[in-house]
């Protein structure tokens, strides 16, 4: 979530977030020093786990496989900090999620990598875990507008019929 104070980039500036109205992952921010009093909406993207942005990517390369640097380049854009092929993130999760096609062991900057299967079946069910949890928020949605037509519908009669009478 945004706060105040936070810093954003627009335009290749950073500015000081000093009143913003926060909702969920975004916030509008009055900018009285740009284009004339403009107003921005910003979205701010959640840094996705390290190993699912691992295994997002070798889904995405499934067919033609990647280089290590492919890879490495891929993480630094999701904003995970990677300095090089020998980061022990990469020592430690790089051979659970991919294997090489000539089977050299990691790592070997030449090689192309592909997704193991159970990689992939990691990635299914992450995947189905929220689809789970945002199918279980619309449940509670509907829910909890169940119970309010409920109540209305019991305790509505109640009040009209005192109305009627007073």
């Amino acid at each position: 979530m945004f706060m105040p104070n936070d810093l954003v980039e627009c335009g290749g500036r950073q500015l000081r977030l000093l009143f913003a109205r926060v909702s969920c992952k975004t916030v509008t921010l009055d900018c009285p020093h740009l284009l004339n009093n403009c107003r921005l909406t910003i979205m701010k993207k959640e840094k996705e786990d390290f190993y699912i942005s691992m295994l997002r990517y070798g889904k995405q390369q499934f067919e033609n496989g990647f280089k290590v640097e492919d890879l490495i380049k891929y993480l630094q854009k999701q904003g995970h900090f990677i300095p090089s092929e020998n980061s022990i993130l990469l020592h430690h999760y790089f051979p659970l999620a991919f294997y090489a096609k000539n089977g050299m062991p990691y790592p070997d900057i030449v090689s192309f990598y592909f997704l193991k299967p159970e990689g992939y079946f990691h990635l299914l069910e992450y995947d189905s875990i929220l689809a789970s949890r945002k199918e279980a928020r619309e449940t509670k949605r509907l829910a909890l507008v169940a119970i309010i037509i409920s109540l209305i519908s019991i305790v509505g009669p109640w009040i009209l019929d005192r109305v009627g009478k007073g």
